[in-house]
């Protein structure tokens, strides 16, 4: 049963990545230094990545949407996933079960933010992409 939700995390938080709406893990999200391993990170949601300790406390607009800290395990699992997914419970990282919880909340919020930034299929999705001698997108 553990296995089975930290799949289900590690697939939600790759899908980000192929969908082009990952998170930015490495350095911060607003003046772009790189983190230093600590305790605990402030996850922004509306802007998309981590604040360094110097910029946790500026503000930015009225739609900053912090998540409380998330723990270096974490983020480790986090940066892991948006890289490839697991082949087998060995690939994924320990988590305690508060940083379980914790991920899978910022994973629904962050989903629920930025899926309203991506283009809409209303037909739904063009199965019969058009081949070499039929492009009907440059017609």
């Amino acid at each position: 049963r553990e296995f089975l939700r930290l799949a289900r995390l590690a697939f939600r938080w790759r899908l980000t990545a192929v969908l082009g709406i990952e998170p930015r893990l490495l350095e911060c999200i607003r003046c772009g230094k790189p983190h230093e391993r600590r305790a605990r990170y402030r996850f922004v949601i509306s802007e998309g990545g981590i604040l360094c300790p110097d910029c946790e406390g500026l503000r930015s607009d009225p739609d900053h949407t912090p998540v409380g800290g998330l723990d270096y395990s974490g983020l480790r699992f986090l940066y892991r996933c948006l890289l490839r997914l697991p082949s087998g419970p060995e690939d994924l990282y320990p988590l305690g079960n508060g940083s379980l919880k914790e991920l899978e909340r910022l994973v629904r919020r962050y989903f629920t933010y930025h899926m309203n930034d991506l283009p809409s299929f209303q037909g739904g999705l063009p199965w019969d992409a058009p081949g070499p001698e039929k492009d009907s997108y440059t017609e």
